[in-house]
């Protein structure tokens, strides 16, 4: 369902509203939500096609904590990866110090002084990455037994997992 919205990505609303990654432009979630409801025309017209979308993610950890009044990341811990024994899974909320990962590089062609290509790589800046879900292969597992039994959710929610809604 998140992909069927049309809503645009929010790196590319950010980046149409001014926001520079590269130089550093700090990122907040109020940022992003203003970023995406300030582009109020979509993709398509909601549910008559499919384009990925991070924007349908950030929302959920808006709708997610504005129902609840809990943050995100704590609400996440509590109602997943606590009752499904992930020990090793929390939500990068874009602080630093990402604990036991590893970075994303990018190639970046320089030149050298008579103008020959240099290929290198760049360090992937992290910034727009807040509210993703770091786990290791361990907690993906007890994430994907989660399926089976319904632990976490019940039927009722692996039902509407598998259902899904397209209209051609």
């Amino acid at each position: 369902v998140l992909h069927l919205s049309g809503i645009k990505n929010y790196d590319q609303v950010l980046a149409m509203s001014g926001y520079d990654e590269e130089n550093g432009d700090n990122i907040t979630s109020e940022r992003i939500f203003n970023a995406i409801v300030q582009f109020e025309d979509t993709y398509f017209q909601p549910g008559t096609d499919y384009r990925y979308s991070n924007s349908g993610y950030f929302l959920i950890t808006e709708i997610v904590s504005r129902v609840t009044g809990i943050p995100y990341a704590q609400w996440v811990k509590d109602n997943i990866f606590i009752p499904l024994d992930m020990n090793d899974s929390y939500v990068y909320e874009g602080k630093n110090g990402i604990r036991n990962s590893s970075s994303s590089y990018r190639k970046s062609d320089s030149f050298d002084k008579i103008k020959v290509p240099i290929r290198t790589y760049q360090e992937q800046v992290k910034n727009l990455n807040i509210f993703t879900i770091h786990t290791t292969i361990r907690d993906y597992a007890k994430w994907m037994n989660n399926y089976i039994s319904g632990k976490v959710g019940g039927v009722e929610t692996l039902n509407l997992i598998e259902t899904g809604i397209h209209s051609d």
